[in-house]
């Protein structure tokens, strides 16, 4: 009933477009066509039956309309009850409801009738109970258009209510208290109360009307002309009702006054059948055929087709685009057979997962299919039986998912390529790192050597001490670059473990406090016991940055290091007296190759590196980094990790009294300028030495020349096996204590010399660092033996 109109405006080259005043016949002509012909008879044909009847008695004529509209009224109600689920909208709700009361009142005035024998107390009932039914209809009808754009439903129990109500007041006021106003005066005829009742209801039926049209957006063309041709109808009606004088109230006036009621209910009735049930019902199969459509669309667009199988009946139904996604025109009919000509164009690899998924054993399956141009298609098969259907019928979707498929093998290709170079990049950068820390390593020793060489000459030691600090710049700047690559590469994995903090404190402000002196600064530390889970290696990298940042740039004052416990997390403090930090730089501070206080590029103030080493390694952890700075006064660098138990203490070493080189010392190193220079460096020492320039010389050399007091062997040997290897096969031939040399910083590779039981030294290593470790190992040795 709610549906949009249908448009009802003639063509352009139709008369009526040309000619506009014709137009109004056009719209009676599409009013009358509201009827069909056939109803047109029928109506006609019962108005001149109940005319004929008029002749034989009028009371009979006048019962068998008011019961005729009575049943109108009735059926209204069912038909709107029936169908409030498809055409809810507060005008049916009220006028369905109203009109069951009209009806009773209406059958109430028929059997209150003057020449009835029931009512015998009062022969004119009959046309106060008319006016209260036509109160009642009309009213409903204006209030019912009033409510049909209120955004709330109105509640049929409530229209119920009120109804009720009026229509008990009514009764109570004619049958009982008698105090509903005379209508007919027997010898006067009307009153004037039922005269102007009839002129109000009349004005009633025009608001209706003009609701009726202002509302007409919302109901379909037809539905709107018959309520509109039942209002007009009833407003003539009511006018024949006003004039009526016969002391049996049965003349002209009112036979045509009851003639119009039968067609005005007649036609109500039509409009709330079509506007509440033929309507809807053509909605809803429209939008079926829609949704339909929308869906067959959905399908196309998706590649999804189905297929029905019945196979108590050995039937099956497929999609319309079934040969479309499949790829083949199936040939077998609407039979069993349909499948078999599916696992036929199925490849054989495949066919077990087809015949699992068509007895239901797999849900979902993904196969191959051959279609009719040999092209193969992926698709993804699910089967599913109906909720209460058992086994008679399943319901198989099929999806074409090749391009998904394909898609998916690209990404693991595309995957498996970006493993490889990551496994590339790896090992470039393990290359990387050992290739660049060469060169670093051999000049190392040979300024080691040469400082000696030249203490009794000032000048030359002192270029020797420049080319020394030069040396250490290059060797921190690449160990920077190294360790933010290898960051930016992700093969960096933290290894958490609970860190003493004041072992580590301690052990940097012993190395710290003599740098921070040469530059006339203090260092102070303070050592609680506090332990972190963090990785030990990576968190005292980052300290040191931290600490070398706060000396690089406090040129008076000082630097304290410390912790402090907060709550479940361990803050580590450098605190500075430096330049400090301008307010909006705070976070430009920790980005790769950002110095705020270095516009000229000073190599000796890093390459600024060293905070976004810092931040990177601290998340790494599980951490965060904060700074807190006063341009001019100084910065606090702060690294928050998780607070850990302390780890259990380690025995105290012994301590190992210096004592001159001896014994021999096998030198393993692919790099000649390295091997030569820790030759010449250890003759200086006091050794005896050979060297070998791969693991397979170095096995020669010890099956040959005879056991050696230590060894010392670079873990990349080039070609051949790896120095590890090669000490691990020497141990087996003559043990003897094992140094291995690395430039790889690899987490694996720490762990992998570790494991070995072997010392480790990082390169580029320092003269002190190598003769401390060689002088360790021969004194442990020569305790142990």
């Amino acid at each position: 009933m709610s549906s949009a109109p249908q448009d009802s405006s003639p063509p352009a080259s139709s008369p009526l477009a040309r000619w506009p005043w014709l137009s109004r016949f056009g719209e009676a002509t599409a009013t009358l066509g509201a009827l069909s012909a056939g109803e047109w008879l029928a109506l006609t044909f019962g108005i001149i039956g109940a005319h004929l009847t008029v002749g034989y008695n009028y009371l009979l004529f006048h019962t068998g309309v008011e019961f005729f509209t009575a049943c109108v009224c009735f059926n209204i109600f069912l038909v709107l009850s029936s169908t409030s689920d498809i055409s809810r909208n507060n005008f049916l709700t009220i006028v369905g409801v109203a009109y069951v009361f009209v009806g009773v009142i209406d059958l109430l005035h028929a059997l209150a009738f003057k020449g009835m024998p029931i009512f015998t107390d009062y022969d004119y009932y009959s046309p106060q109970l008319w006016i209260a039914a036509r109160y009642l209809e009309s009213g409903a009808v204006v209030i019912g258009l009033l409510a049909l754009t209120a955004r709330r439903h109105v509640s049929a129990a409530a229209v119920l209510a009120a109804c009720l109500l009026a229509t008990c007041g009514f009764l109570l006021a004619i049958f009982y208290t008698r105090t509903f106003p005379v209508c007919f005066i027997p010898g006067k005829g009307l009153t004037p109360f039922k005269i102007g009742s009839e002129f109000v209801i009349i004005a009633l039926d025009f608001v209706a009307l003009a609701l009726l049209h202002r509302r007409r957006a919302l109901f379909e063309a037809d539905v709107f002309r018959l309520l509109r041709m039942s209002l007009v109808a009833a407003a003539a009606m009511e006018l024949c009702f006003c004039f009526y004088d016969a002391p049996n109230m049965d003349d002209a006036l009112s036979e045509a006054g009851h003639v119009i009621k039968l067609f005005a209910f007649y036609v109500l009735y039509k409009a709330i059948v079509v506007g509440s049930v033929r309507n809807p019902l053509v909605l809803v199969a429209q939008e079926l055929r829609d949704s339909e459509k929308r869906l067959r669309c959905a399908m196309a667009a998706a590649g999804l087709t189905y297929v029905e199988v019945d196979p108590v009946h050995g039937k099956v139904r497929r999609a319309e685009n079934f040969a479309e996604v499949i790829g083949y025109q199936p040939r077998a009919d609407g039979s069993e057979e349909c499948m078999v000509e599916l696992l036929a164009h199925v490849p054989p690899e495949d066919q077990p997962r087809v015949v699992q998924a068509q007895t239901l054993r797999l849900p979902v399956i993904e196969a191959r299919v051959i279609g009719d141009d040999g092209q193969v298609r992926w698709i993804e098969s699910s089967a599913a039986i109906p909720e209460g259907e058992g086994a008679r019928r399943a319901f198989v979707t099929i999806l074409d998912v090749t391009a998904r498929v394909h898609a998916r093998e690209q990404l693991l290709a595309a995957k498996s390529e970006a493993e490889r170079a990551d496994r590339a990049k790896s090992k470039f950068l393990a290359a990387a790192s050992h290739d660049l820390r060469q060169p670093v390593q051999a000049l190392m020793l040979y300024l080691a050597m040469m400082g000696r060489h030249t203490r009794d000459l000032p000048r030359a030691a002192e270029t020797v001490k420049h080319m020394q600090a030069a040396l250490d710049s290059l060797s921190n700047l690449l160990t920077s670059i190294l360790d933010i690559s290898r960051l930016d590469a992700g093969v960096i994995a933290p290894n958490a473990e609970p860190v003493d903090l004041a072992g580590m404190i301690a052990r940097l402000s012993g190395e710290y406090a003599a740098k921070a002196a040469q530059r006339g600064l203090k260092f102070r530390a303070v050592a609680p016991t506090l332990a972190v889970r963090a990785d030990a290696i990576l968190l005292e990298r980052a300290l040191r940055n931290l600490i070398e940042n706060a000396l690089r740039y406090t040129p008076e004052g000082g630097v304290l290091l410390g912790a402090r416990r907060r709550g479940a997390r361990v803050r580590i403090d450098v605190i500075d007296s430096g330049v400090g930090v301008a307010p909006g730089r705070t976070e430009d501070i920790f980005q790769e190759f950002v110095q705020l206080d270095n516009p000229g590029r000073d190599m000796n103030k890093g390459l600024g590196l060293g905070l976004a080493i810092v931040a990177r390694v601290a998340r790494l952890m599980d951490g965060a980094v904060e700074l807190v700075s006063a341009p001019g006064r100084g910065s606090r660098f702060s690294l928050t990790l998780p607070a850990c138990a302390p780890p259990a203490a380690p025995a105290a070493p012994q301590p190992e009294p210096r004592r001159p080189g001896q014994g021999r010392v096998l030198i393993v190193e692919d790099n000649s300028i390295v091997r030569e220079g820790l030759e010449r460096m250890l003759q200086e020492w006091g050794y005896q030495t050979a060297t070998a320039e791969n693991g397979e010389a170095a096995l020669a050399l010890v099956e040959a020349e005879g056991p050696f007091a230590l060894r010392l062997l670079d873990y990349s040997l080039g070609q051949g096996i790896s120095g590890l290897s090669a000490a691990q096969r020497l141990a087996q031939v003559r043990p003897a204590p094992t140094i291995i040399l690395t430039g790889d910083t690899a987490r694996e590779r720490i762990a992998e010399i570790a494991a070995s039981g072997f010392a480790m030294l990082h390169k580029p290593v320092t003269s002190q660092q190598l003769r401390a470790a060689l002088e360790g190992l021969l004194h442990r040795d020569a305790g142990e033996a």
